[in-house]
């Protein structure tokens, strides 16, 4: 469970943290929040939805993956808040449930099929996106 946490939740607040100087650097340069400027995005997952627990049962017993990915939605919102006044953008992605080695064979979706709407919605964010939870479409996910 550590391991994961760690993966999950706590290397994205040191990369972040690592980076930090030069986001803020970057947000001078410009004006409005979003992805031209500086932003964070933090891959996430509809399996950290806490309103959403009994709709996602195939994630019910995953446990420290569901509980990794909720934190990480609670460092968007503190640093979406943190960051706000810095011109830093920071938003949690649900990049879709994709076919990969933990997603697994059965997913809907191949990597390649999620890119271009991915890209489409982190062209689009702004400062009324900010600290929000996103799927690959742009659509807001409950927390």
């Amino acid at each position: 469970m550590l391991t994961i946490y760690e993966t999950n939740t706590v290397a994205q607040l040191m990369v972040t943290k690592a980076f930090l100087p030069l986001l803020r650097k970057a947000a001078q340069l410009g004006t409005g929040m979003g992805c031209h400027r500086a932003a964070i995005i933090n891959m996430s997952s509809l399996a950290a939805s806490m309103q959403l627990v009994q709709a996602n049962e195939m994630f019910l017993k995953v446990y420290p993956y569901r509980i990794a990915k909720t934190a990480l939605n609670m460092i968007t919102r503190c640093l979406a808040a943190d960051l706000k006044s810095d011109g830093i953008l920071c938003i949690s992605l649900h990049p879709g449930w994709l076919q990969t080695d933990m997603g697994g064979n059965m997913a809907p979706m191949q990597v390649q099929e999620a890119i271009p709407g991915i890209l489409s919605v982190l062209d689009r964010l702004g400062e009324k996106e900010n600290g929000s939870f996103l799927d690959w479409q742009g659509e807001t996910l409950p927390w």
